[in-house]
């Protein structure tokens, strides 16, 4: 459907939200090419002119960075854009993403920032709207329609937290609440949400150099509003930093390392689980083309791709890509960032409600 076959059926057309509003009217943000339908209660989103996007911001290579990059579903090939910046540079954060806002948790323990810019994000400066409760270096992040999640994490170089803390959507001010936590204290788990549950995947708790990882995967009910994750299941082995992403029916953990007896190991396997998942051990359904780890990973509702990270020697620029359902084989390259980096992360504009089917 093109904008000029809605324009009939849409009763504002203006940049800021309608005051005044019944159920059943249509809003077309004029600045953001967003229609929407007030259901009497929110805003319910029915398209998008400028398509869905997937976003890499910051991230580190001689230095951390401030960078938002985009790129539109489905990506085939090219050059990411850049887009914008944080306010801030990022690294080692956390990120997930509502409807219409993306967001994202800095590392930096003194300040504890979180961010955020709305849906599609083209300019500007992602600003800071309020504050982690607890450090979020390489925290895992989920979300449900009305509310994300920051599971895990450090505050020191083997400082490890086990809190689970939430923000309410859209949240545009204040902390975020603690509101339980996850079987063990660690960081650098991977993770992925279907509609119901959101997942916490391997990570690292060790007291040590080696960063020997860990095999749990864990798993929250929406809406938690208390409690302890569940350990329902494992990887098929220990490991951390890898990417998470998700499909309506999978989710998957991708690439990441362990660090063992001083050697070091750099993993490309792909592994799966199927939603709700409640116990086993995750399925292996094939390679990342690369090895490496602190790639960040995004998804839309029919591929996810992975961006960036690092194999040991250098930082990568390449974006990979599987289709859903993935069950072998290895992932494509089809473009790259504007510039090598790892510890970045993603976000996207696919959700359960919108795009989903």
């Amino acid at each position: 459907m093109s904008l000029s076959q809605i324009k009939s059926v849409i009763t504002f057309r203006q940049d800021s939200e309608p005051p005044v509003k019944v159920p059943g009217d249509v809003w077309l943000n004029t600045r953001t090419e967003v229609v929407q339908t007030w259901n009497g209660v929110n805003w319910d989103l029915n398209w998008k002119g400028y398509g869905l996007y997937g976003y890499s911001v910051g991230g580190y290579e001689s230095a951390a960075l401030s960078t938002i990059e985009r790129f539109n579903f489905p990506f085939n090939a090219g050059v990411s854009n850049k887009v914008a910046t944080v306010a801030d540079n990022i690294q080692s954060s956390t990120g997930c993403n509502s409807s219409n806002y993306g967001y994202v948790g800095n590392s930096d323990t003194n300040t504890l920032k979180l961010y955020r810019f709305e849906f599609p994000f083209d300019s500007g400066t992602a600003a800071n709207v309020g504050n982690l409760l607890q450090d979020g270096a390489e925290a895992a992040a989920c979300n449900s329609s009305e509310q994300g999640f920051f599971m895990g994490g450090s505050v020191g170089t083997y400082m490890y937290h086990s809190f689970i803390q939430r923000i309410s959507f859209p949240f545009s001010s204040g902390n975020s609440t603690t509101v339980g936590n996850l079987s063990a204290s660690k960081r650098s788990c991977s993770a992925c949400n279907s509609s119901l549950e959101g997942y916490a995947m391997g990570g690292t708790n060790s007291p040590a150099t080696d960063y020997a990882g860990v095999a749990t995967i864990e798993k929250i009910t929406f809406p938690f509003d208390s409690g302890t994750g569940s350990v329902v299941g494992f990887t098929t082995q220990p490991r951390s930093k890898s990417g998470g992403f998700n499909s309506s029916k999978h989710g998957y953990t991708a690439a990441g390392w362990k660090r063992e007896g001083g050697g070091t190991n750099y993993f490309s396997f792909i592994e799966r689980i199927t939603f709700p998942w409640s116990a086993g051990i995750a399925t292996f359904t094939g390679y990342a083309a690369f090895e490496g780890y602190k790639s960040a990973a995004c998804n839309s509702s029919t591929y996810a791709f992975m961006m960036g990270g690092y194999n040991g020697s250098i930082a990568l620029s390449t974006i990979d890509r599987i289709q859903f359902p993935f069950r072998s084989g290895y992932s494509t390259s089809v473009g790259s960032l504007t510039g090598s980096r790892y510890q970045n992360i993603a976000v996207d504009e696919c959700d359960f409600v919108n795009q989903f089917i």
